[in-house]
């Protein structure tokens, strides 16, 4: 009898045969030995079917159709890998198969893939289930996720929430994008002069057009203003402090204040440094001396890695996943679509093996080797880099210990990040001595913080020792001391906040709850961004292909389009809440909960499903307006 597994494409396929198998034998779609079968999936071999395979009037976009919620979902091979889809159905029911291990990738977007071929090639009721569930693709790696495989229903509850996500995503999209195009389309397309006036509308998408719009209006409509601090430069320039209105100020909130560190106007500003340079002295009122630590930064999820690329290498989230997954597949790194930057237990274990490992690269030898010899490793547990509270399906990107060979030049630069992040995590933080130093004149108070590195610690590694001016630090002052001061006026102004990147849209992304004012829902939805980590960077490519918003490919910068602005604002009359980033966080936070098994599947089911029924209706009586019409026209000025 045989194993059959079932791999996520064929590159991961070599790479399981490679660790199980001495020889094996190429078939058409498959790898055979003595004990194993392995086979492939080309990502998605399967998928929702169109409407109009449940009812062919559905092809034509009519309002009469509308809300459409089938009461049981069909599935399709796609087309172009029916071929492959039909080995692996042949396998599954070959009679020498025994045991069938799902290997596709270990998330909810790798399990959807495999339940889907699952339901639709069906399966075989002799042969045992189970699966792989592992987050490396080492020799080792493999061998242990084959000895730990789990039978197939631990993972059910990752696979209810996989399926509602999809079904989720296929309903606002079909009865939205419909029902605003029928309401709008027309106005549209003659509005920008176009030949389609098709609008797209999709759950995680036109959420992250809210933001990019939001960002853009803010940057258009800012206004700039005017400030002006009170400087006090002490011991002939030696060092200075500020002046901030503190409760005892006589200017304490009162409205010539910009916040409470500066005055609006100069005049005000003038007024109050004439008084204290009548005085010319500062009397010190407390001088706290202390040393504080400066740990190494955690080490990289997708997010982050996306993030730098962006704007250190100007490459776009999309194009860094597709170096990652080549990592990846070569061995040389961890899952990349994670969204954890820490360390679990297990793999914190391991770490002197993957120390050993870089030790056999000549570019990490010495570093790596240093860490060995100190066996930093072996208290790594209790750092705050290891939390397997902290780790969903997989632990932050680290390298693997693999030596590879014929990078490319992108490939490693990348592959550097991560090695030189994951060495950190081993080395002592940076120490800084710290002197905070409060002073008084004419009963108003100054204040300063100096900061001096004097132990570098990782830093001395990380190559940031520069970046830390050693600012100078006085002898320990004491209350009562007197300073003499000149007190001089700096103007300064307030700045417009920055477009996006690439890379920091996928970070306020991963991050938006932290964007929400109101404390307990802020609280409700802590770690649930919009999208995930898997999909961040084709919603992204998806925004710009249909021009909803322009991405600059040599600086990775965001703007909004025309076109983006104007179904934004249509959106606004006619589905406002998908433009809201906490009500698609609060759908990710469900669908978390449901593979954390704490909410019933059936009670999401029935509260996406009366969402879907009240606005489909509300749109369907909707159509363009005058007052709408005004406010395309002004934005056709603002956006010329």
């Amino acid at each position: 009898m045989k194993k059959l597994i079932i791999a996520e494409k064929p590159s991961v396929a070599r790479q399981y045969a490679d660790a199980l198998c001495g020889h094996v034998n190429r078939r058409e779609g498959y790898l055979e030995s003595d004990e194993y079968i392995i086979t492939w999936c080309i990502g998605h071999l399967v998928t929702m079917s169109y409407p109009e395979s449940y009812d062919p009037a559905m092809k034509k976009w009519s309002a009469e159709t509308l809300p459409f919620i089938p009461e049981k979902y069909k599935y399709e091979v796609i087309r172009g890998v029916g071929k492959q889809f039909k080995v692996i159905k042949e396998l599954l029911y070959r009679r020498d198969v025994d045991v069938i291990y799902y290997a596709g990738d270990s998330g909810r977007e790798g399990e959807y893939i495999q339940r889907l071929i699952r339901e639709k090639a069906g399966h075989n009721p002799k042969a045992e289930e189970k699966r792989i569930w592992i987050s490396s693709m080492t020799p080792e790696a493999i061998r242990k996720g084959m000895a730990s495989a789990r039978d197939l229903k631990v993972y059910d509850a990752v696979s209810e929430a996989a399926y509602l996500r999809a079904i989720e995503d296929w309903l606002i999209g079909i009865n939205f994008s419909r029902a605003v195009t029928l309401a709008y389309g027309n106005d549209l397309k003659y509005f920008l002069n176009q030949e389609k006036g098709s609008i797209a509308v999709g759950r995680v998408m036109i959420c992250l057009l809210g933001m990019v719009v939001d960002r853009e209006r803010e940057i258009r409509n800012f206004s700039q203003e005017e400030f002006f601090r009170i400087k006090a430069v002490c011991e002939d320039g030696a060092f200075s402090m500020e002046w901030r209105a503190r409760d005892k100020s006589r200017f304490y909130k009162e409205k010539q204040l910009y916040q409470d560190m500066a005055f609006r106007k100069v005049k005000d500003a003038d007024r109050l440094t004439a008084v204290f340079n009548d005085e010319g002295k500062l009397q010190i009122t407390s001088c706290d001396v202390y040393e504080e630590q400066e740990p190494a930064p955690y080490l990289y999820n997708l997010a982050d890695l996306q993030n730098e690329c962006s704007l250190r290498l100007k490459i776009s989230p999309d194009k860094t996943l597709q170096y990652l997954q080549s990592l990846y597949e070569q061995q040389l790194i961890s899952y990349p679509r994670t969204d954890a930057r820490v360390l679990s237990s297990a793999v914190a274990d391991e770490s002197r093996f993957i120390l050993e490992g870089l030790c056999r690269n000549r570019d990490f030898q010495e570093p790596a080797g240093g860490i060995l010899d100190k066996r930093c490793y072996a208290s790594i547990r209790d750092t705050r880099y290891v939390n397997d509270g902290k780790i969903t399906d997989h632990y932050a990107i680290i390298p693997t210990g693999e030596i590879g060979s014929g990078l490319t030049g992108m490939e490693k630069i990348i592959y550097h990040m991560i090695v030189n992040r994951f060495l950190l995590i081993f080395l002592e933080p940076a120490e800084y001595k710290v002197e905070e130093i409060t002073a008084v004149v004419a009963g108003e108070l100054f204040g300063c913080h100096l900061r001096a590195l004097i132990r570098p610690g990782f830093k001395e590694m990380d190559g940031r020792v520069e970046d830390d001016a050693l600012l100078p630090l006085m002898a320990k002052m004491e209350p009562g001391m007197v300073l003499e001061a000149a007190f001089e006026v700096k103007p300064g102004e307030t700045v417009p906040s920055k477009r996006y990147t690439s890379g920091s849209l996928i970070i306020a992304m991963e991050r938006v709850g932290s964007r929400i004012e109101d404390v307990q829902l802020r609280a409700s939805i802590a770690g649930c961004g919009i999208g995930t980590p898997a999909t961040r960077a084709e919603i992204i490519k998806k925004l710009v292909s249909i021009e909803y918003i322009a991405l600059d490919a040599k600086t990775q910068l965001i703007k909004t389009t025309l076109k983006g602005e104007l179904v934004y604002e249509l959106l606004q009359e006619a589905a406002a809440p998908l433009l809201n980033p906490q009500f698609t966080a609060g759908w990710e936070r469900g669908l978390l909960q449901i593979e954390a098994g704490e909410l019933d599947p059936e009670k999401y089911r029935e509260k996406l499903y009366d969402f879907i029924r009240r606005r489909t209706e509300l749109i369907k009586q909707q159509h363009m307006t005058k007052k709408l019409f005004a406010r395309w026209e002004k934005l056709r000025g603002e956006c010329q």
